[in-house]
């Protein structure tokens, strides 16, 4: 998995019905049914994963996997579930919604956030500067400029459009691109956008951002006191700043110095400069005595070939070549470049029958690239190695298969993951992480190993712990 990227929202709003009232700087998107009814507005710029495409940074868009993630503002203790609690967009109590659906929809207009705070107007202030009637609202995406329908879409549209949604056929509606379900109302927003997100990269349709709804029935539903749910917006003053994950399905696994006959092996050639991967002006070839191999490019500046060579053509303990050609990097030719790997027995990776028996595995990870309490500023991106060193040795060190990593922050005793488990990279004769700290908001965040090994797994916890912190300030959030 190359760098997992986060694409935090630019602007929001809750659109409540049949009023004029903006919302837009409200630090929670509240979603009512009932008494009457909201729907949240969100917008993300997709110009940065563009960009890293367009990079080679991720060059296989299919390979890309983008996740809405927002947090539900409802407390996690169970009890507190049927407590009634106050709203920003209702001057009474609510109660907190559960066993519902909630749908995800195309907008439609390139719409402002507005300047808005508070629902209603403080009598008892002169001017309200936290109320505001301007756009974005329930009649207007921007001041003197009206949506096609109130609300966006009316609830019939968007009942007809639930129906294409559902339908047997597949999804057939050109504006709902999601549902979830809540069972308890206090679960955060987690849904797969990747096929709408991909479609704002290449241009498809345009990125007017998403709107967030009960769904249509619901809606239509008439109670005296309304039922809510809320997410945190990027207004919050906290770490659960709302954000779109994108994740890249490729791992670098480098079998050079690791190579199996009979093996699918992966074999990799690095373009850098400086210090620095950098992108030749075509994909490379590669021979393998005489034979032409497919290259792809994994990441930016890291081209490879898939090889597997039968036991029975080839002896272990064999060093073969392969040769890298046609390589041009800003118009000039660069000579080829030969590197060598060393065949391996397929019967030291295979066994059948009685269990392997492995030899010296066990080792004690250790990581630098970050040093332990360091105060990393945002925007770089660190590579961080993981050394796996065997015991009582002096200083050797392993390319391991079968390590994870985690990244998380602590509030209390509990544990809010900021990357869930991932592939640790297995380069050449290394293992490492690459972190952009840029996606980071400040805070304490820890890393945590885990190593698979036969039916085991290790886990290494905090075996990192390091600050980021405010460029302005200087100190973590």
């Amino acid at each position: 998995m190359a760098i997992v990227t986060k694409t935090y929202l630019s602007k929001s709003n809750t659109i409540v019905k049949d009023t004029c009232i903006n919302v837009g700087l409200n630090p929670i998107i509240e979603l009512l049914y009932g008494h009457l009814y909201t729907r949240g507005i969100i917008y993300f710029d997709h110009l940065k994963i563009k960009n890293m495409i367009e990079d080679k940074v991720y060059p296989d868009i299919t390979k890309l996997r983008h996740v809405l993630k927002m947090t539900n503002t409802a407390s996690l203790n169970k009890m507190d579930i049927c407590k009634p609690c106050l709203s920003t967009c209702y001057s009474g109590v609510k109660e907190r919604a559960v066993s519902f659906d909630l749908i995800f929809f195309l907008v439609n207009k390139e719409w402002d956030s507005g300047k808005g705070f508070d629902y209603e107007k403080d009598m008892y202030k002169g001017f309200d500067y936290s109320y505001s009637k301007d756009a974005s609202n329930w009649y207007q995406y921007k001041n003197y400029f009206k949506w096609d329908e109130p609300g966006i879409y009316t609830n019939d549209t968007l009942s007809k459009e639930v129906d294409k949604f559902t339908s047997k056929k597949g999804n057939l509606s050109k504006i709902i691109i999601g549902m979830q379900h809540f069972d308890y109302g206090n679960e955060n927003i987690e849904i797969d956008i990747t096929e709408i997100f991909n479609k704002f990269i290449t241009g498809e349709i345009p990125n007017y951002g998403l709107g967030i709804a009960f769904s249509p029935s619901f809606e239509q539903i008439s109670t005296k006191i309304p039922h809510y749910v809320g997410f945190f917006t990027q207004h919050t003053n906290s770490f659960f700043e709302p954000y779109v994950e994108t994740t890249y399905d490729e791992t670098i696994e480098d079998d050079r110095v690791n190579f199996y006959l009979d093996k699918d092996n992966r074999l990799y050639f690095y373009a850098s400069v400086g210090n620095n991967y950098v992108n030749l002006d075509e994909l490379p070839t590669c021979t393998i005595k005489g034979a032409q191999i497919e290259v792809k490019q994994a990441t930016k500046g890291i081209y490879y070939i898939d090889v597997n060579l039968s036991s029975s053509e080839y002896e272990e303990d064999t060093m073969l070549y392969d040769i890298w050609s046609n390589l041009k990097y800003k118009g000039k030719a660069i000579n080829d470049v030969e590197l060598s790997f060393v065949t391996k027995s397929s019967n030291k990776y295979f066994s059948f029958g009685l269990p392997k028996q492995e030899e010296e595995t066990e080792f004690v990870p250790s990581v630098y690239g970050i040093n332990q309490r360091e105060e990393v500023k945002r925007g770089d991106i660190r590579k961080i190695n993981i050394d796996c060193r065997i015991p009582y040795t002096s200083n050797q060190l392993r390319s391991v298969e079968g390590i994870d990593y985690r990244l998380y922050i602590m509030e209390g005793l509990k544990e809010y993951d900021v990357i869930s488990w991932s592939k640790v990279e297995r380069g050449y004769n290394e293992n490492y992480l690459l972190l952009n700290t840029d996606d980071l908001i400040p805070s304490r965040y820890y890393l945590d190993l885990r190593v698979h090994k036969n039916l085991e797994l290790i886990h290494h916890p905090k075996v990192l712990e390091f600050d980021i912190i405010n460029d302005v300030t200087n100190n973590k959030a």
